[in-house]
């Protein structure tokens, strides 16, 4: 990585501006995306659709949680941004919640999973692993129609 020259913006790992950023040596710009108009029409967006709509980045949580913590300076409105951005991911990760208890509810063994960020995955896949358990022991301990119990009438 280099040469670097003063005022010449260059394209580094994150690992390398958190670096030179901490030694004061650089500014980090941040994406396109990671500003508060962009953050908060793609909440507008995601608000108003059924769906889980496109993400800012497939990376956009990680890449905000980054830039909030180490160069928070760097950006403008960075509470404001902070808040967007957890709503943003609430709103998808609900949507989510959603969809797999509709997946569980329909008895489907297969789904189809698209528009979603590693973050959010790795957010549910406790509650899904955990879901999916609960899921065939209760499978399992459901007695099959040919197994119900038939009971004597008295009289």
């Amino acid at each position: 990585v280099g040469p670097f020259y003063p005022n010449v913006p260059v394209s580094v790992p994150l690992w390398v501006a958190s670096y030179l950023k901490n030694q004061r040596k650089c500014r980090i710009l941040p994406p396109d995306w990671l500003t508060l108009d962009t953050l908060k029409a793609c909440k507008e967006a995601e608000d108003t659709n059924p769906g889980c709509t496109p993400p800012p980045h497939r990376k956009y949580a990680e890449i905000t949680t980054f830039m909030l913590q180490y160069a928070p300076d760097d950006i403008e409105h960075p509470e404001s941004i902070r808040t967007v951005v957890r709503d943003l991911l609430d709103i998808r990760v609900g949507k989510l919640v959603a969809s797999v208890s509709g997946f569980m509810d329909s008895g489907a063994r297969v789904a189809g999973v698209t528009k979603l960020t590693t973050m959010e995955l790795a957010t549910l896949s406790t509650l899904l692993l955990k879901t999916l358990d609960q899921l065939a022991v209760l499978r399992r301990s459901t007695p099959k129609p040919t197994e119900s119990l038939r009971t004597p009438l008295r009289r």
